[in-house]
């Protein structure tokens, strides 16, 4: 199994429909650094592809969405 199938974006695309996700406090900063309202964050997430993937990234893996 490679790195990325462990990304179920799948279960992110439900979990954004549901109105199902928590950001992260750093998520949230940048958020309003760029003027994304979590509503346009969750709408986008709920259509998003992967386009980039870091599975080494610390803490945690990092995904650019499209």
């Amino acid at each position: 199994m490679s790195e990325e199938s462990k990304l179920d974006v799948d279960k992110i695309k439900e979990l954004a429909s549901k109105d199902k996700l928590a950001f992260k406090k750093h998520t949230v900063l940048r958020m309003r650094q760029r003027k994304i309202t979590a509503d346009e964050a969750k709408k986008a997430l709920q259509v998003c592809e992967i386009i980039e993937y870091y599975p080494e990234d610390h803490p945690l893996p990092s995904v650019v969405f499209q």
